[in-house]
């Protein structure tokens, strides 16, 4: 008898990894037909580079005097610098120094000529836009997933856009922590329990509040006091890639954007670099709770977002997409992942320290 039930329990166990690994290999085809497409950024062509204005030198806007700013209190006609003590220009300006892109298959690199990366982590969990059944309205509501991939990329100082270097980020075009080997992204349970501040942000109260600064941020930029909200794009909180609502692509993919560079800030991967306080760094300081004022956005892939609607080709965090996403939304796989540049607001005191 005891033999008999070896056999069936061997038997079990033989069906079970196949049928695990009929699963896997099933997967794996789904991967596979998702071609991961891309290409690599053409800082020439893809970037809009007038999000730089307004620069600003001794406090007053030389160039674009109508482009998009907050006023950050660093408007003196002289700065000083200690270590050796020295007198500089002040000098403001937006500076490209991120990109990101968001991608429904696990491991597909789009700004990095859409290269498919083979590693076992979540490499069968495709992203997915799915209907939902709201608790509060009649209508059909959508819920979506998405990884989402970070990398450094200060173009002006690859590109020697300045003669005085000191006021660029230094380093070059590299990936950062990709999400799939987060844990927390893909479990919401996890990722609401690493972020506790999520309790007392997820009741409707908090979430109306995204309409004020939507629009807000549709007039000027969004309000730094209503932190757990990107504007019409959504709640900040939790870190995850699951979007509910999920309102449009070109919505949900800059929501998880922020999402990710509010992470860079907490974990101090990412730092302010405006005010006085700031000029003379260059590491600039921590902010655990991301300032949404200090970054700007613009889309690179699949379509650069290089034609200026109503006077500008960059938004702040939590604009409306209405006009910039016309012919993103479009059935599957077109235009399935998308690519951002971000600009960050920048103060140094020019010519003071090396």
């Amino acid at each position: 008898m005891k033999r008999i039930k070896k056999t069936l329990a061997s038997i079990a166990l033989m069906l079970f990894g196949a049928l695990g690994a009929a699963q896997a290999q099933e997967a794996n085809s789904v991967v596979g037909q998702l071609a991961c497409e891309g290409k690599f950024l053409n800082p020439i062509t893809d970037i809009c580079w007038s999000c730089v204005y307004p620069i600003r030198l001794f406090g007053t806007n030389i160039f674009q005097k109508d482009g998009e700013d907050f006023d950050t209190g660093f408007n003196s006609v002289a700065c000083a610098c200690d270590n050796p003590p020295q007198i500089g220009v002040p000098t403001s300006f937006w500076e490209p120094v991120y990109l990101t892109d968001v991608t429904t298959v696990p491991w597909c690199f789009p700004l990095l000529g859409g290269v498919h990366l083979n590693v076992p982590i979540n490499a069968t969990k495709l992203g997915f836009i799915a209907d939902r059944t709201s608790t509060i309205s009649v209508n059909s509501e959508k819920s979506s997933f998405q990884w989402v991939h970070g990398y450094t990329n200060p173009l002006m100082y690859v590109l020697d856009v300045l003669l005085d270097s000191s006021c660029l980020t230094k380093g070059s075009l590299s990936p950062e922590w990709p999400t799939e080997v987060d844990p927390a992204y893909d479990d919401w349970e996890i990722s609401t329990a690493m972020n506790p501040l999520v309790f007392a942000v997820a009741n409707m109260t908090a979430l109306a509040a995204g309409t004020a600064d939507g629009i807000a941020a549709l007039v000027d930029f969004p309000r730094p006091e209503l932190f757990w909200v990107a504007g019409s794009w959504g709640n900040i909180y939790p870190y995850s890639g699951f979007v509910d609502p999920h309102h449009t692509n070109e919505t949900t993919a800059r929501l998880l954007t922020t999402r990710l560079l509010a992470w860079q800030h907490e974990f101090k991967a990412m730092s302010a670099m405006y005010g006085s306080e700031n000029a003379c760094s260059d590491h600039g300081s921590w902010q655990p709770i991301m300032d949404k004022r200090q970054y700007k956005i613009t889309r690179v892939w699949p379509v650069p977002q290089t034609k200026k609607i109503m006077g500008r080709c960059c938004d702040p965090i939590g604009r409306t997409t209405m006009l910039v996403e016309s012919g993103m939304e479009v059935p599957a796989p077109k235009y399935r992942d998308f690519g951002y540049a971000i600009f960050r607001k920048r103060d140094c005191c020019s010519g003071a320290w090396p």
